[in-house]
């Protein structure tokens, strides 16, 4: 029953809850960079949030990314935006705007020093950050990591007690503005990341819990995908459960499943949420011969009788037209099996089951 939890973001969940929380913006700093993408404009956030910068007299810039960036690229960005003076980072949008923001907010305070995101490169500090997401997804607006690419394509995985961001303002009409796919891919990859925190050798029963609630209204979420249903409930029911999910892998990080989605993110060009989707149910079928007690509370959370009655729900859902080859498979499972991720999985993955993993999919 040991715990260790820490989670130093303030998260507000409602509607309108960006317009109602100007003063606490402005409590953050006089100067704010927002960063913005495509669903930050498309949503109405990247609106919202200028609204709250002129009615707090809260001089701001606004840059707009449109990908996960390099450790050059990161640097380069912080280089130019450093002139501007920011107290304050502010992310509206998805996925690249907030990865980008939480990067700005930690190279803004190192003093120009260069992006090395690895352990002890930096110093552990940030200015603040607001996040604002316009998907949900992997409840990255809770979580101390950050998504970047590696020289080679590859996505890679950074994490530090400065990413926390400062606030968490979620209002899920913003997520209308996601396309059916897009909301599909969202879904498995917040589905991906609570099994991961149940799955990871860092988790707790306190975690779990977490986990556990977060998955509870899987079979629900995805009925209403399945039959493009998306309400307002379904749209109010993701963001609550990536927000769980996240607040779950941030404390656990990944155990697996989501390093080996990475290589096939980085070499087919794959969204990441569709790559997890496509690994769930072989991953869980090896680990279940491991951990089957827990793999059937994964599934009974979640709504499902068995792996097989998840797997047609995913089938539906999710179209699977990729053929590995066996050289493929081969590079994959030996990159994988090298991964801290794999070794922070509570079942045992060697090459040889990371591979038959992969065939299976």
């Amino acid at each position: 029953m040991d715990i260790q939890f820490k989670m130093p973001v303030s998260v507000v969940m409602q509607e309108n809850c960006v317009e109602e929380n100007g003063a606490a913006v402005s409590a953050c700093g006089g100067r704010a960079v927002v960063v913005a993408d495509a669903h930050g404009a498309e949503s109405g956030a990247l609106r919202d949030v200028t609204a709250v910068l002129r009615k707090e007299n809260i001089t701001g810039s606004i840059v707009t990314v449109d990908r996960y960036m390099t450790s050059a690229e990161l640097s380069d960005f912080a280089r130019k935006n450093r002139r501007f003076g920011a107290e304050l980072v502010i992310s509206a949008g998805g996925e690249f705007a907030v990865n980008a923001g939480k990067a700005l907010s930690m190279l803004l305070a190192q003093d120009g020093r260069a992006a090395e995101f690895a352990p002890g490169a930096l110093s552990s500090l940030s200015i603040p950050h607001i996040v604002v997401p316009t998907t949900a997804r992997a409840g990255n607006e809770v979580t101390p990591l950050l998504t970047f690419r590696g020289d080679s394509g590859e996505l890679c995985l950074f994490s530090d007690p400065a990413l926390f961001a400062r606030l968490a303002l979620l209002d899920y009409r913003y997520t209308a503005a996601i396309p059916w796919e897009a909301a599909v891919h969202g879904a498995f990859s917040t589905i991906a990341c609570a099994i991961e925190a149940v799955l990871s050798a860092k988790s707790s029963r306190f975690i779990r819990a977490i986990a556990w609630e977060s998955l509870s209204n899987t079979s629900a979420v995805l009925l209403a995908l399945e039959e493009d249903l998306v309400d307002v409930g379904s749209r109010r029911m993701m963001m609550y459960d990536s927000v769980l999910a996240g607040i779950a892998i941030g404390q656990t990080q990944a155990s697996g499943l989501r390093g080996i989605s990475r290589l096939l993110t980085r070499d087919r060009g794959m969204p990441q949420g569709k790559a997890e989707g496509l690994l769930l149910v072989p991953y869980l079928r090896f680990i279940w011969r491991q951990k089957p007690h827990l793999i059937d509370m994964i599934l009974h959370s979640m709504g499902f009788q068995n792996l097989d009655d998840f797997s047609k729900k995913a089938a539906l859902l999710l179209s699977n037209k990729e053929v590995f080859s066996a050289a493929e498979i081969e590079r994959w499972a030996v990159e994988a099996a090298a991964l801290p991720d794999v070794a922070n999985c509570v079942a045992v993955l060697s090459e040889r089951d990371i591979a038959q993993i992969l065939r299976m999919i």
